[in-house]
């Protein structure tokens, strides 16, 4: 009887799933599982700081600003956890993107860096415009060579892209990306004109979105357009649809939201976040261990 029910715990361990979301609000502070960076360069007002967007130009919206109607902001929060990408999770927010004075630019990004490929969590920090906050190992033009803040030399990592500005590489003015960090090289499946999508991110209000990884079928999913109670859209792709060897998970990695602008400007901002990973399995292994303990005591 005891062999039976030891079984069974441990079958039942094997082959639970023991998540762990972290959450961002829409008011600040953060908890103490984030931290940020945020920077304004050139002759503009220093937004150092990333605040609630209520506090700017009077909009009493609930939400996370992370650039104002300004160019040349950037700001990057970051998970100060790592996790596998190897293994399955999700993304879920609500973005605000809206276009400035200046036409608007440049967009948001949701990106997962190899925690081995960069010296210190201060290299998550991201560059201006079109690396929209993003931390890069591919100079976008001869200026950003001398910039140390966004340019990490042999960073490796991904970006999932929400582009409110058509630069050379980018289908459309509203288009989603995935992107390579080490190269910036954008996949071509997931290079999506989003543009004629009804309601869909650009000027549009509060949009939720969510990405999804299976890592057994080896699928990311994308929903959007929710309609206050379900998604009710959806693009998936392979592992092996983006390309042989285009795309690989780590073991150790972190997560982080970017945002930025250049010459043009937007507001881009950020509420209800809920990023969902799997529970170490030493963890796991430790919950195991403290039923196994409390179990023998009883017996």
């Amino acid at each position: 009887m005891v062999k039976r029910i030891l079984c069974v715990l441990s079958l039942f361990f094997a082959t639970t799933s023991f998540a762990n979301t972290y959450s961002i609000s829409g008011t600040l502070p953060l908890s103490n599982d984030w931290s940020w960076n945020s920077t304004e360069e050139g002759g503009h007002n220093n937004y150092g700081e990333i605040r609630n967007i209520d506090t700017y130009k009077s909009t009493g919206k609930t939400g996370i600003l992370l650039t104002p109607d300004d160019g040349y902001v950037r700001t990057t929060i970051y998970n100060k956890n790592t996790f596998s990408s190897k293994s399955s999770f999700s993304i879920e927010a609500e973005v605000l993107l809206k276009s400035g004075n200046n036409s608007g630019a440049d967009g948001i990004s949701l990106f997962w860096v190899n925690a081995n490929s960069i010296s210190s969590t201060s290299q998550l920090f991201g560059g201006v415009g079109e690396w929209m906050g993003t931390p890069s190992g591919k100079a976008l033009n001869a200026d950003n060579t001398s910039r140390t803040i966004g340019y990490v030399t042999g960073i490796q990592g991904y970006a999932f892209t929400f582009d409110d500005y058509k630069n050379k590489n980018n289908i459309s003015s509203e288009s989603n990306s995935l992107i390579r960090l080490s190269d910036w090289n954008i996949n071509p499946k997931v290079n999506l004109d989003m543009s004629s999508t009804p309601n869909y991110f650009l000027n549009s209000g509060w949009t939720k979105i969510k990405l999804d990884y299976n890592s057994d079928s080896q699928v990311f999913t994308y929903y959007y357009i929710w309609n206050g109670n379900k998604f009710t859209s959806s693009k998936t792709w392979t592992v092996a649809e983006l390309g042989d060897g285009w795309y690989e998970g780590y073991n150790e990695a972190y997560f982080g939201i970017g945002a930025a602008t250049g010459g043009l400007s937007g507001i881009h901002a950020i509420r209800n976040v809920e990023f969902t990973v799997p529970e170490p399995a030493t963890l796991s292994l430790c919950l195991f261990g403290s039923v196994l303990i409390l179990f023998k005591r009883k017996i």
